[in-house]
């Protein structure tokens, strides 16, 4: 499960979310953004535990880079 939709499905905030993994919301954020977005980052790997973790292993390190859902 991408993070956008782990956030919105469980109504958290990017800001809530910050706090409750120690990072900055900007982090967050960019970690949101599409991946043909070059804005965009990816959580280191203690980072991406950290985030599995939290979501209760609904959001996993491949989640992170497996390409996004293209429509067709």
């Amino acid at each position: 499960m991408l993070l956008l939709d782990y956030l919105k499905s469980n109504s958290i905030t990017k800001y809530r979310a910050a706090k409750e993994l120690n990072v900055a919301w900007t982090t967050i954020w960019r970690w949101c953004l599409p991946a043909d977005d070059n804005r965009r980052s990816i959580p280191q790997p203690d980072q991406m535990r950290s985030i599995q973790t939290w979501s209760d292993g609904q959001i996993t390190p491949n989640d992170f880079v497996k390409p996004e859902r293209v429509a067709l």
